[in-house]
């Protein structure tokens, strides 16, 4: 492959990754919690085209995503059993496979009356232990996450952040799980807890539906380098053709 075509496909390539993750926003844009996924690009040095003098060849790469940890817009729905988080800090979870941590905190109550989200993982206490209510009395919950009923604290959400919550290991669309560099859940100081919102996706659809159309006309011509220096190969061999017949 000539190197035009070669620096075309991988243009192409990286182009087309970033388009994944951006349709992943915006389907995403409704998602409570929600946060979004961006790219992060590198340089390639392939061995297999090298230049006159030696050197490798530098292509773009796609060397992976970060996430895009910004607060989201708290939306009121007045529902008891919505919560949201104003300031660092995530929900911690049990799921079949362990904690797992997120920002949605649209709840519901299980049959046993235990805190659950809407995949039926428990919400954990300060110690780590499911929330359970101790009847079907209303409840509140204040700033610093202490639930009541009747006057009667049952427990404390738990509240956590870490050291690096960019290390952080991304779960489906608002899952989150400890990785060794993000470092071990530790409890906030200061949690800001909100009884009666939810934390909208920081997903910005008007920007990121831009950014479609940009990465889409970068491909289109990406399509077309790659489509003309094919033609212009077929062309010279066809030349060379002449010249020998």
């Amino acid at each position: 492959m000539d190197k035009m075509s070669l620096l075309a496909a991988s243009g192409l390539r990286t182009r087309m990754e970033a388009l994944d993750l951006l349709a992943n926003n915006l389907a995403n844009s409704s998602t409570s919690g929600f946060k979004a996924d961006q790219e992060m690009y590198g340089a390639y040095f392939g061995d297999a085209q090298r230049a006159a003098d030696g050197t490798a060849s530098s292509l773009p790469d796609v060397k992976g995503r970060w996430t895009n940890f910004s607060q989201g817009i708290l939306n009121v729905t007045s529902n008891p059993t919505d919560l949201a988080l104003s300031g660092k800090g995530f929900f911690s979870m049990q799921s079949p496979s362990g904690p797992v941590y997120t920002r949605d905190g649209q709840l519901r109550i299980s049959k046993d009356r235990t805190l659950t989200n809407a995949d039926g993982y428990a919400v954990l206490d300060q110690a780590g232990k499911p929330i359970r209510l101790q009847s079907t009395d209303p409840f509140d919950v204040d700033r610093a996450g202490i639930v009541r009923q009747a006057k009667q604290v049952v427990g404390q959400i738990g509240v956590v952040d870490f050291p690096t919550p960019a290390a952080l290991e991304k779960l489906g669309n608002s899952y989150f799980k400890t990785t060794p560099a993000s470092g071990a859940a530790a409890l906030t100081k200061e949690p800001e807890v909100h009884q009666g919102k939810v934390e909208a996706s920081n997903s910005a659809p008007a920007e990121s539906a831009v950014r479609l159309v940009s990465l889409m006309r970068q491909a289109e011509f990406l399509q077309r380098a790659i489509s003309l220096s094919g033609d212009m190969g077929r062309k010279a061999i066809d030349e060379v053709g002449k010249v020998g017949s």
